[in-house]
This record gives structure tokens, C-alpha cells and sequence, in this order.
């Protein structure tokens, strides 16, 4: 009998994340499949893995651009999710980290259907995010809206113009800022870091969409990055974004493996490497293993570099990662052996976690 209550309760509560955005959408849409942690938020105070499996989703459905699942992504703003998230075992923000991803996913997808529910949710929202990302997510919306796949020089200067317009952020004023920030994100308390100011997230996503007008054939789409470029390097996560755009997908994966893999200290920096790596997905694997297997044969390998590119195997989320955790468990080096048992042990766990919620 209390399975059937469940059931109904349960069902009852995906037919109402389905119904959040009543006319987002012009076409049908699959059944939404909701994480769990969306249908019953009390489990985010019990298990890690759930909070992992919540910011998975929501960011493959920004990086996907998948428009059906704008329901699931907003509805990680409820008050009740928002609520439980701040009790999720290990993780401290994880009410910031989850704002985060929520609002860079539906930049991502980039709908202005979405617009009004924005507005609806801005109470609810960390007053950080308020005043810094909400600007932005709703400048890019609009950009994306506005001219969605540039494909021509001129169509690429009218989108990232608009961007910035509407994000209120000048190109001229952006050294200054960066340099602020940088010199802020270096000092205590760490966390510092996280809190980037309105041009930075601007800058940011104004890479992600050069990116894409890249790939689209706009070759000098980075070129309106050209009046900063000596002072991209103050945001480490913006210099990144820069470096991965211009490179095919093949091209990114060996990149990021070859940076991680050349790591003799392990830094905040490297989180942003790792999540980028880690979205690569399943092509990222055989690069990574032939990564280290070379290195295996080298006395001089850097053990470092060789227990990032582990933990990344660790949240692929392809069967042939566990395989190849499970081959290295077996190595001579008992560094690395002992390495990667722990990420083996916490994959077979279920654990996915996200080193940058906010990447």
C-alpha cells in the first residue's frame, strides 16, 4: 500500500516538472525522466551520489543543448531542491555549485521561452548569482535567440556585439577587471575563486559561443578577443575556453590529456582541465590510456599528472573506464596501483563527482 502512495506521489510529481514550462515547447517532447533527486529532494541529505547524478544531468542537458529537458534543468531551482541541497553529505555550497550549473545549462540551451521563468525563480537565487550570472544567462539567451548559428563573419560580430550589450559589459574595461579578479582569486580565503564578476562570466561565455561560430566556419570568431589577449590568463577557466575552441575534438582531447599528464603539483587550476576532459566522454578514453601506458615505461613520469588523468577515468561514464581502472589497479608502481583502486573503489560506489560544477 505505501508503494502504491509512493508511486502516485512520485508520478504526480513528474507529470508537475512536465508542466512547468507549459508552452515552452512548440513540439512533443519524450517522456521527461527526471533525476531522483528532483522527485523526492529528501534524498540529497542522505547520499552524495544523488547530488552527483543531479548536476550530471542538468549540465549534459546544457552542454547537449537538449531543449526537452529545460523542465528537469529548471526545476533544480524548487525551494525544496534548493533547500536539501544546502544538507548534501561532503559537499559545502552545494546550494552554490548547483545555482551554478542550473543557470550556465540554460544558457547553454539558450530558449527565450525560458525568459519569464528566469524572472520567476530570481528570488530564490543566491544574490551572488543575482546580480553577477543572471545578467549574462539572460544576455546570451537573447544572443542565441537573436542569431542562433552564425555563420559568417558579420553574423558572428552582430551576435557577440548583442551579447555584450545586453550583458553590459565592455571590452575596453575587461583588463581592469580581470587583473582585479585574478588578484583577488589569489588571495585568502580560497574560495575566493568561485566569486567572478559579471565581465568574467560575460567573457566566458562570450569563448563558448566563439566556439561554436567557430565550428560553424567563422575562423576569426576569437578575433574579438584580440584587444585583451595579454590579459586572458587572469582567468584561467576563460584561458582554457580559448585554447580548447580553436581545436577540433580530437584535437581538445589529446590537449587536455598532454596538460594533466605534465602536472607535478596538483592544483584548484586543474579542475578545470579535468571537467573538460571528462566532457569529452567516451572518445577521451583510448587517449588517456595510451597516455599512461607511455608514461608506465618512463622512470620519469610524473605520478601526478598520472592520478588526474585516473580521476577522470573515474567519472567517464563508459563501461571500458572500470576495465581500464581495473588494469591499472595492477601496475609495478604501487603509487599509481594504489590510485587508481581508490578511484576504481569510488566509481563501483557510484560515485560521479563534478569538479567544476560551474564549467
Amino acid at each position: 500500500m505505501q508503494n502504491k502512495e509512493r508511486s502516485k506521489r512520485n508520478m504526480a510529481v513528474l507529470l508537475a516538472l512536465c508542466g512547468l514550462l507549459e508552452g515552452v515547447l512548440a513540439q512533443p517532447t519524450p517522456e521527461l525522466k527526471a533525476p531522483s533527486a528532483l522527485v523526492e529532494p529528501s534524498v540529497l541529505q542522505k547520499d552524495v551520489r544523488e547530488y552527483d547524478r543531479l548536476l550530471v544531468a542538468i549540465r549534459q542537458a546544457g552542454l547537449k543543448k537538449q531543449r526537452d529537458q529545460i523542465p528537469t534543468v529548471l526545476s533544480a531551482l524548487r525551494p525544496e531542491v534548493l533547500q536539501a541541497a544546502q544538507s548534501v553529505p561532503t559537499v559545502r555550497r552545494a546550494p552554490f555549485y548547483l545555482q551554478a550549473a542550473t543557470l550556465l545549462a540554460l544558457a547553454r540551451i539558450g530558449d527565450p521561452t525560458v525568459l519569464p521563468n528566469l524572472q520567476a525563480v530570481e528570488t530564490r537565487l543566491d544574490p551572488y548569482f543575482k546580480e553577477h550570472l543572471l545578467p549574462v544567462v539572460n544576455a546570451r539567451i537573447h544572443a542565441e535567440s537573436r542569431v542562433p548559428s552564425p555563420r559568417t563573419s558579420a553574423e558572428w560580430q552582430e551576435k557577440s556585439t548583442h551579447f555584450l550589450e545586453r550583458a553590459r559589459v565592455s571590452l575596453a574595461e575587461a583588463p581592469k577587471i580581470l587583473e582585479q579578479y585574478h588578484d583577488l582569486s589569489q588571495q585568502w580565503p580560497p574560495e575566493n575563486i568561485l566569486y567572478a564578476p559579471r565581465a568574467v562570466w560575460a567573457l566566458r561565455q562570450l569563448a563558448e559561443m566563439a566556439t561554436n561560430a567557430y565550428a560553424n566556419g567563422v575562423k576569426d570568431a576569437f578575433d574579438v578577443f584580440a584587444p585583451i589577449a595579454m590579459h586572458l590568463e587572469k582567468d584561467y577557466a576563460l584561458w582554457v575556453r580559448i585554447q580548447l575552441g580553436q581545436r577540433s575534438s580530437q584535437e581538445r582531447i589529446h590537449w587536455l590529456v598532454n596538460q594533466l599528464a605534465e602536472r607535478g603539483v596538483e592544483t584548484f587550476e586543474d579542475r578545470y582541465l579535468m571537467q573538460a576532459l571528462a566532457d569529452c566522454g567516451a572518445p577521451a578514453i583510448p587517449v588517456i590510456r595510451a597516455n599512461l601506458e607511455e608514461r608506465m615505461a618512463s622512470p620519469a613520469a610524473k605520478r601526478v599528472g598520472a592520478s588526474l588523468l585516473l580521476k577522470v577515468l573515474a567519472v567517464v561514464e563508459e563501461p571500458s573506464a572500470t576495465s581500464l581502472l581495473e588494469r591499472f589497479t595492477a601496475v609495478s608502481d604501487e603509487y599509481i596501483a594504489q590510485e587508481a583502486r581508490i578511484c576504481l573503489q569510488r566509481r563501483l560506489s557510484g560515485e560521479r563527482p563534478t569538479f567544476v560544477a560551474w564549467w
